[in-house]
């Protein structure tokens, strides 16, 4: 595997926020990190890839050419993890509320006997 896929895929959601929100502040209040460290990521990245990724302004940032292709992996790669845990909680649903029920049957038993030797 390409050893530049886990950063990028890392960086996913930094690169989203960063193009919804149009700053770099902005997108750094939306992530809960500091605009610092969003900068640091995105030039990173960039030197990673060699490419400029977003045009910076002094109002805003827009993605390049480059930006744009890996903005729409970075959107596609956190759809599939959306879609697959929608997958789980749904497939698996039955499984979770089988396994609280066995769990309180078994403390209301531990209950019970426990009441009864008393």
């Amino acid at each position: 595997m390409n050893e530049r896929i886990p950063r990028l895929a890392a960086a996913a959601p930094v690169l989203i926020a960063i193009a919804e929100e149009g700053s770099l502040s902005r997108a750094a209040l939306r992530l809960g990190l500091h605009q610092t460290a969003v900068s640091h990521r995105i030039r990173s990245l960039e030197d990673m890839l060699g490419h400029v990724i977003f045009l910076r302004t002094t109002r805003s940032l827009t993605p390049t050419e480059v930006g744009r292709i890996v903005l729409e992996a970075a959107q596609a790669t956190i759809g599939e993890w959306g879609r697959a845990l929608d997958r789980v909680a749904h497939e698996f649903a039955a499984t979770r509320a089988y396994t609280h029920l066995l769990q309180w049957l078994r403390e209301e038993v531990a209950l019970s006997a426990a009441s009864r030797r008393h």
